[in-house]
């Protein structure tokens, strides 16, 4: 992923890599499952070589977390921010709170496969890798 990806964990992790704070606009409830690149690589390996199905879903449902936690972890990751959480909740117009999107990937699971890489680990391999690279483009 680019620092400058429009999804959610890169504008978290940009606003706390440059000192801004964090701005949901929105209680931040909504939750996602949210599953490290080597963990997902690793789980279309074992569809691939160990499976006899069409479709298996990669999801590590021990990582199924908030919009609000998301936000409180990045800013957690690094101990040099000076980041915080802020809300401005506005009123919502013509939409509701989307239930949760949780795969389910017990189809892969019993082939062995499991996620390695917490949500907490992730994201601060994620950060590390950012600003190597932003040091390495200096």
């Amino acid at each position: 992923m680019s620092i400058d990806d429009p999804r959610v964990q890169c504008e978290f992790m940009r606003k706390v890599i440059n000192d801004e704070d964090v701005v949901l606009k929105s209680d931040g409830s909504t939750k996602r499952t949210y599953t490290y690149i080597s963990d997902a690589v690793n789980g279309i390996f074992y569809a691939i070589l160990k499976g006899t199905e069409n479709v298996y879903n990669v999801a590590d449902k021990n990582a199924v977390i908030s919009i609000k936690e998301l936000a409180e972890l990045t800013i957690r990751a690094s101990d040099k921010t000076k980041s915080k959480l802020v809300f401005q909740i506005q009123e919502q117009k013509g939409w509701t709170n989307v239930p949760p999107k949780i795969m389910n990937c017990d189809r892969l699971e019993s082939l062995g496969w499991k996620p390695r890489t917490t949500v907490q680990n992730g994201i601060k391999k994620m950060m590390n890798s950012f600003l190597i690279r932003e040091e390495r483009c200096k």
